[in-house]
Formats: C-alpha cells, sequence, structure tokens
C-alpha cells in the first residue's frame, strides 16, 4: 500500500479539484536542471498559496481581453527563482514603483503538511495520517531542489528553511506542457529568434567600432555619464550587487576578478544577454544599449574603489 501510493506520488502528475490540469508533463528550466518542475506536491501547495493570498485580485493566469489585471502566463522560466524570492520579500526591490505588498510572512510560515493531506485527500480518498510521513518527506524533497538553486544564488532561507514561499515559487514557475502552450511557444520562439539576430548584428557592428556612440559612452570619465550609470545600476543592478557593487547575489564587480572577462564586449554581452546559470537576468528587452553602455562606464569607475565588506573573489583575475 505505502509503496504504490509512493509510486503514485513520484510518477503522477496530481489532480485534484482547481488544480486539474489535463495532459501535464515535464518541461526542462535551465536553472533549476536538478528539479522536476511537472505539477507536483510542492507545486500543488504553491497554487492552494496563491489562491490564499487572493493573488487572483490582481494577477491572472490566463490572458484576458479588456483586463485589467496583471497576466503570469509566460511568467514561468522568466526570472530565476532567488528573483522571485526578493520579489517577494520585497517587490520594490526588483521592481520599483510596483503596487505588490511584501510576502515576508510566507518566509515564516512552515509548509503544512496537514494541508497537502487535505488537498490529497480530495482526489485520493484512501490517503489518511498515516500517509504523512511520505508526504512530509515527498514534499521536503521537492522543496529542497529550490532551496539548493536559491542557495547557489547566496539566499539562504531563515528558520524554516522550507517556508511557503517556495512552495509560491514553484508554482510561479511551473507551465503546463499543452499542444496549445507548444503551438504559441514555437511562435514566440521564431519571432524571438529573427529579432536576436537583428540585435545581435546591430549590437556586435557596436562593439566592434571604437568611434560608435555605444564604445564611446562606455569608455567615457565624464561625471554627468558616471552619474547617469550610477542611477541606472542602482535601478536595475544594485539588487543583487549592492549600492556599492561589493557583491551579493551576484559577484563584486570593484575587484580584479571577473566571471566572464571584463572588457567592454564581455562586460555589454554579459548584461545584454544575462547568465541564466547563475541567475543574471537578460537586460536586452528591458534597457536600451545607451544605458548599458552608461552602465558599464560606471562599473569600471570603481575599479580598486575597495567598498566596506565585499564579496569573495570569483572567476579569475584580469588585467585592464
Amino acid at each position: 500500500m505505502k509503496k504504490s501510493f509512493i509510486l503514485i506520488l513520484l510518477l503522477l502528475p496530481l489532480l485534484f479539484f482547481s488544480f486539474v490540469l489535463p495532459k501535464q508533463t515535464k518541461w526542462s528550466y535551465r536553472t533549476r536542471s536538478n528539479y522536476d518542475t511537472s505539477f507536483n506536491l510542492l507545486t500543488a501547495y504553491g497554487k492552494y498559496i496563491y489562491q490564499q493570498e487572493n493573488c487572483n485580485k490582481c494577477h491572472t493566469c490566463t490572458p484576458l481581453l479588456d483586463s485589467n489585471k496583471i497576466s503570469l502566463e509566460n511568467i514561468a522560466g522568466k526570472y530565476p527563482d532567488s528573483w522571485h524570492y526578493n520579489h517577494l520579500y520585497d517587490p520594490r526591490m526588483m521592481s520599483p514603483g510596483s503596487n505588490m505588498p511584501r510576502y515576508y510572512g510566507l518566509m515564516k510560515a512552515p509548509l503544512s503538511y496537514k494541508v497537502i493531506l487535505q488537498l490529497l485527500s480530495e482526489e485520493y480518498t484512501t490517503v489518511t495520517e498515516a500517509d504523512s510521513l511520505d508526504i512530509r518527506q515527498t514534499l521536503e524533497m521537492q522543496a529542497n531542489a529550490v532551496l539548493q538553486v536559491l542557495k547557489r544564488d547566496n539566499i539562504t532561507p531563515s528558520s524554516p528553511v522550507y517556508n511557503e514561499a517556495i512552495a509560491l515559487i514553484a508554482w510561479l514557475q511551473y507551465r503546463p506542457d499543452t499542444p496549445e502552450r507548444r503551438h504559441k511557444d514555437s511562435l514566440q520562439k521564431e519571432n524571438s529568434r529573427r529579432s536576436e539576430e537583428q540585435m545581435m548584428a546591430s549590437l556586435e557592428s557596436d562593439l566592434s567600432n571604437p568611434e560608435s556612440q555605444i564604445m564611446k559612452l562606455a569608455n567615457s570619465k565624464d561625471p554627468a555619464i558616471l552619474k547617469k550609470g550610477k542611477n541606472y545600476f542602482s535601478i536595475s543592478c544594485a539588487v543583487c550587487h549592492r549600492e556599492n557593487a561589493n557583491g551579493s547575489i551576484g559577484p563584486n564587480l570593484t575587484d580584479d576578478y571577473w566571471l566572464h572577462d571584463n572588457s567592454i564586449k564581455a562586460l555589454f554581452l554579459t548584461i545584454f544577454n544575462g547568465v541564466p546559470d547563475h541567475a543574471m537576468p537578460a537586460w536586452k528587452h528591458s534597457i536600451d544599449k545607451e544605458r548599458i553602455a552608461t552602465i558599464i562606464a560606471f562599473i569600471r569607475s570603481l575599479k580598486g574603489s575597495n567598498p566596506p565588506n565585499p564579496k569573495e573573489p570569483q572567476g579569475e583575475k584580469r588585467s585592464d
């Protein structure tokens, strides 16, 4: 009986009351490659939290015509888990001007095994209190996969480690694999590919020409340009690198060590394309090239500034 129950938990998507979603399969999320993102216990718990916190008052998971709600239809995989965790802690850290309330309380609320037991009992009438240990172990295994990704990005939740914020993140990162979704994704992928080719061709042209406006801005030591770069850095970069760029989730940008080289071209491509495996988002669709160039000018001006409490060196030592 127990073995059969565990097998069901591990191999079959859970389908119960409002969580019923047909033909669900796994999909690949490259920044959490070791995590099964199929509809599982943790995902189900996360949707329960989403409903309990009345997130649907401001958000929708499906696009609605003439809706004032913010659609989360394409949120899955758009940001790393660490971004979501910081966003729940303080939305304005990640989205300046956001009206979303803080959900710090979710980080203090432990996963309730009675809640998931109740959810399961709605679908599986044979589930009883005697199965709680198996459920607990399965839920913690799934939560631990998210936890390891957070720790990799230097986020270590305080007690309780397995909290409800982790479950909500699992739900936000979940995306059902349906024929409609695959068709829509294929169209978006093709449009994105063409757009990417055009953007990269333009960028390569700018970066290979020392006299281009982009290169002049990135090389600038003009105080007015550096001030702009500092303001842009504060808005877009400080949440991961701190205001003085001494490193937090992201590396210290003031020392001589670099993960991806320190040339203007390397810095530009890192900011432009992002580094998913290190929780660095791609800014090419939200920040124009001129703004990125001023940010690079500001970063280059910080070399040797020796801010207090710097993060340990990462990468290889580079000279100018």
